[in-house]
């Protein structure tokens, strides 16, 4: 039954009665604030979907959510009696470099107009690095404002830190937008400013709610001049959701798998401005200016009505995690120690959807930490991210004093030699990482399990000289060379776009970390670049490359011609191991997959054919197996044409598993 999309307060008396009722849908009844005991204990009763139920305080939204299991644990729990708790809200703050997020957040805590002032050429400049996470008092309610860095780099945070029920509020610098605009297009600025930030944080959590838009340095233009450039920039950020919707719906016409920007919802409505004109402030120097503070307070504190019925013994939980502070974390057998046979699964759940706590469950080595001090996430990322600039290596050079690391004495020779190593490859010594990270409270080992779970580095690879080394691929200077020409390999190579709205820059060096994840053993060579990496293993080669200003990934595989259909099934599971991870963080992908003519390939020609979306490939499902898995070596071979070898008498034919992938069964 669906009563999605109705006026109602609460569900209808008669529901209940339903005794064979199986599924009941709700989906965006925004103003219903609570289920009913009785619904849940419908015998048949297996699934309740509140998506979109913002207003849900009895179960909390958090917890429906998790499916029937958590509401019944719920309300067993609740019947031992409850507190209410103070509505919480979460915010995530994003925009680039010097916009003005945290003199904002500085003027919503203190509930006046603060500025900070800062210099990003200085060393010492105190820009936000990751994220940091601060409480403001809304009203009754209390506000954790994420204040995301501006730098893109840190844009691989948002998949660590955002939930569904964030408030996204884009800060744009109307000065940085004006200039932008005088040295290329309106267009370019918009996109540079707001969507690639909105966009990417959108990837991270396709379920999020409308923004709110908060234009900064309205001083540096007259009113007039302010409005216009203002209304410009929202009229380029329309303009270019539908350039996205434009492009994803042409490819999915042309025979796409999926419409990915419709998991989107906000984006997708195009009934909708992007940003509701209620939702748009304003704000220059005057530090008189209560009126915008108290304005965006009242618009953040709309998003939110009462609070949350919680049981007490959640209450006491969160109490314990609480009492825990001075540690960098807590395991999840720690606290089931402390309540042995309670249902834990459904109360960290709601913690970590209400931004109290990070807990990465779905990830075999973290589920078991949970991080309820988000400082020690940040600070060990801050540091991770903050060691590139060769100033601030060049200070830790002067500062270098000799330290002994698995049991050898590590010189200043040898420590320049591991940094010019870095700054040329991206490859980063474990005594270097040990060593930042060796600084702050989260153990090394587990600090290395976050930063390898999210792809954020790839390793450790073990040397063969002994040791071993990290690779962080956004901070490789070298290029990786495609040209092929001479080998006596045959290349196999599949090129993905990404349309509609594609990954951020970073994305492209987090799957070349996943690729790389693939080859940690020792027998590999590796050679990893800024815009991709190649490994040998004997006369096998495989290769990635990224072009994140055209939307572009290659995968590429080399191989004798006596082990091509080897060589196909081996493309396809790199291609499929790397778009699965992709999809599984960045829901909102639209990954369009195409096959190269590797005839063109072993010929050098300058534009090979290429197949986009091929009737015989689809993306692996649960119900479909990898294509990979389903090949079927080839006897025999017969001939295709090759319509990008034209000669006198028409194309050329060449050996059909040199354009398909040996022989496969018809894709339902």
């Amino acid at each position: 039954m669906s009563l999605g999309g109705n006026d109602f307060t609460e569900i209808p008396a008669r529901i209940s009665s339903l005794r064979s009722l199986r599924h009941l849908r709700l989906s965006n009844l925004k103003k219903i604030t609570s289920l009913g005991r009785d619904i849940v204990d419908l015998p048949n009763m297996e699934i309740i979907d509140c998506d979109g139920c913002q207003s849900l305080q009895t179960p909390p939204l958090a917890v429906c959510k998790k499916g029937i299991q958590a509401i019944r644990s719920y309300y067993n729990n609740l019947a031992d009696g409850f507190v209410n708790e103070p509505p919480v809200l979460a915010g995530a703050v994003i925009g680039n470099k010097m916009a003005g997020k945290t003199s904002l957040i500085l003027s919503l805590k203190n509930n006046r107009r603060e500025l900070t002032y800062r210099n990003e050429q200085d060393l010492n400049d105190d820009a936000t690095r990751a994220f940091k996470v601060n409480e403001v008092a809304v009203g009754d309610k209390r506000l954790s404002l994420f204040d995301f860095g501006g730098d893109k780099v840190y844009h691989i945070t948002y998949q660590m830190a955002i939930r569904a029920n964030y408030i996204p509020i884009v800060v744009i610098n109307m000065k940085q937008y004006a200039d932008l605009t005088a040295s290329s297009t309106a267009n370019q600025a918009a996109r540079q400013l707001c969507m690639d930030y909105l966009s990417h944080l959108y990837l991270a959590c396709p379920k999020l709610g409308s923004p709110i838009l908060v234009v900064t340095h309205k001083d540096c233009f007259g009113d007039f001049q302010f409005d216009c450039k203002k209304n410009e920039l929202l009229k380029e950020v329309e303009s270019i959701r539908r350039e996205m919707k434009e492009e994803e719906e042409a490819v999915y016409l042309q025979g796409g798998n999926e419409n990915r920007l419709s998991h989107i919802e906000h984006l997708r409505n195009t009934g909708k401005n992007i940003f509701h004109p209620k939702d748009i402030v304003a704000f220059g120097k005057d530090l008189s200016d209560m009126d915008g503070i108290n304005y965006l307070k009242a618009r953040i504190e709309n998003r939110c009505d009462g609070g949350d019925k919680i049981p007490k013994l959640w209450k006491k939980i969160a109490k314990f995690i609480d009492e825990h502070s001075d540690d960098s974390h807590i395991t999840f057998a720690e606290i089931s120690a402390e309540f042995p046979g309670e249902d834990l699964l459904h109360v960290l759940h709601y913690m970590h959807d209400t931004g109290r706590i990070l807990w990465f469950e779905n990830d075999v080595n973290l589920s078991n930490f949970i991080f309820h001090r988000l400082s020690v996430i940040t600070d060990m990322i801050t540091t991770l991210f903050n060691h590139q600039s060769r100033s601030l290596w060049q200070k830790r050079l002067e500062e270098f004093q000799p330290f002994v690391f698995r049991s050898r004495l590590i010189t200043k020779h040898e420590f320049v030699s591991m940094v010019d190593k870095f700054h040329a490859t991206g490859n980063l010594d474990e005594a270097i990482i040990c060593v930042l990270l060796e600084k702050h409270e989260l153990p090394v080992d587990i600090a290395v399990n976050i930063l390898t779970s999210f792809s954020i580095v790839c390793g450790p690879i073990i040397k063969p000289s002994g040791g071993a080394y990290f690779i962080l691929p956004y901070f490789s200077e070298r290029a990786i060379e495609i040209d092929t020409r001479g080998s006596q390999l045959i290349p196999l190579r599949t090129c993905v776009q990404f349309v509609g709205l594609p990954p951020p820059s970073y994305v492209y060096n987090v799957m070349t970390a996943t690729f790389l994840n693939a080859f940690t053993d020792h027998g590999f060579h590796i050679t990893t670049g800024a815009n991709g990496a190649v490994v040998k293993h004997g006369t096998y080669i495989s290769r990635i490359f990224h072009d994140n200003k055209h939307h572009r990934l290659s995968i590429q595989t080399e191989w004798p011609i006596k082990e091509l259909d080897y060589g196909w099934r081996y493309l396809f599971q790199l291609l499929e191991y790397i778009i699965g991870h992709l999809i599984s963080v960045w829901e909102a992908a639209h990954p369009v997959v195409g096959f190269t003519c590797a005839h063109c390939l072993y010929l050098g020609v300058t534009d090979p054919y290429v197949k986009m979306n091929p009737d015989w490939y689809t993306l692996p499902t649960q119900q479909r197996p990898t294509l990979g898995e389903r090949l079927k070596k080839f006897e025999g071979i017969s001939y295709v044409d090759c319509p990008n070898e034209q000669r006198n008498y028409g194309p050329l034919n060449v050996p059909k598993p040199l354009q398909f992938p040996c022989e496969y069964p018809t894709v339902s």
